[in-house]
């Protein structure tokens, strides 16, 4: 078999052979050849340390700045607020010859010290000078005679210008336990400047029974400004008049020296022995003339020795303020 060829189809077969020679030159490169291992030579330790002690110091240099950022100045033209000043209170003005309430100044202050406290005006109360004394307790005793006993205790004013008026007390007799036995409750109705003044009665006690002791407390009401001049009564055979069966009495005379008639002038008579009292009691005269005189009888429980009596007439109230 003969193959024939032109030389017109051997050209074009080899310029088909080129063109696919080019093709496949610039579509698949040459593969680059591998380079040959080379053998690594070991580094010294001290060139290692250098070397990580200068990564070291090339990494914090890229990590931390070398300087702060510098902040940025707040516009000055911002619009402020302005504060009013605080206003002073002032007082209220009281007015004059009353009491009133008690007022207060506020006050501001630009320091910063601690504020102070407001400060009151307070009204103050005139205390009269002297001031009166209290009654005095001079002296107080007691008798027992069967189902009565009788107290008696002597009082002293010791203002010599002012006299005492409407002095309530309070009597209690015990016996030697502490149980209270009887009670008295009354008032003492004038005790003139400097008058030394007896107070007695006769008071009903349980059967069987023994008083050891009685006390009195007193309660002051009011005082006033005495005038005139005290009356002064004569008493004439004073006497104690023992009775075993009944109340014994103490007995006398009043007379009258006031220019003016009496009635129901109570008189007090109180018993002692020596000097200790050892009773008393209160007894009234219906009516005594100017000038005049008048018996009495005081009925008194006791059952002690009595070696004196004295009789006391209670002033009227002449000269009253």
């Amino acid at each position: 078999m003969q193959i024939r060829l032109s030389w017109q189809r051997l050209l074009a077969l080899v310029i088909f052979v080129s063109a696919i020679g080019v093709l496949a030159v610039a579509f698949f490169p040459r593969s680059q050849p591998v380079p040959a291992v080379t053998q690594i030579s070991p580094v010294p330790a001290a060139a290692a340390e250098d070397a990580v002690q200068a990564f070291f110091a090339t990494s914090t240099a890229l990590a931390m700045p070398t300087a702060p950022p510098t902040a940025t100045a707040v516009p000055t033209d911002v619009p402020t607020a302005t504060v009013p000043p605080t206003p002073t209170l002032e007082p209220v003005p009281t007015p004059s010859g009353s009491l009133g309430a008690a007022t207060a100044t506020l006050s501001t202050s630009s320091d910063n010290s601690a504020p102070q406290a407001p400060t009151a005006d307070l009204p103050t109360l005139a205390i009269p000078t002297p001031i009166p004394e209290r009654l005095r307790l001079l002296s107080i005793g007691f008798g027992q005679q069967k189902e009565h006993m009788s107290y008696a205790f002597i009082v002293e004013n010791p203002n010599p210008t002012l006299l005492m008026r409407d002095t309530l007390y309070q009597l209690a007799a015990y016996d030697a336990a502490g149980t209270v036995l009887s009670t008295e409750s009354s008032s003492i109705d004038l005790v003139y400047p400097g008058q030394q003044l007896p107070v007695a009665k006769v008071l009903r006690i349980p059967p069987n029974v023994e008083v050891v002791r009685v006390e009195v407390q007193f309660l002051q009401r009011t005082f006033a400004e005495a005038t005139g001049q005290i009356p002064q009564f004569e008493i004439e055979n004073p006497a104690f008049v023992p009775n075993p069966d009944e109340l014994s009495r103490i007995t006398g005379i009043v007379h009258n020296t006031t220019p003016q008639d009496l009635s129901d002038l109570v008189v007090v008579g109180v018993a002692y022995d020596r000097e200790e009292i050892v009773g008393g009691g209160t007894a009234s005269i219906p009516f005594i003339p100017a000038q005049g005189k008048a018996a009495i009888s005081i009925p008194i429980a006791t059952s002690r020795n009595v070696t004196r009596v004295t009789l006391f007439p209670k002033l009227p109230p002449l000269a009253l303020p």
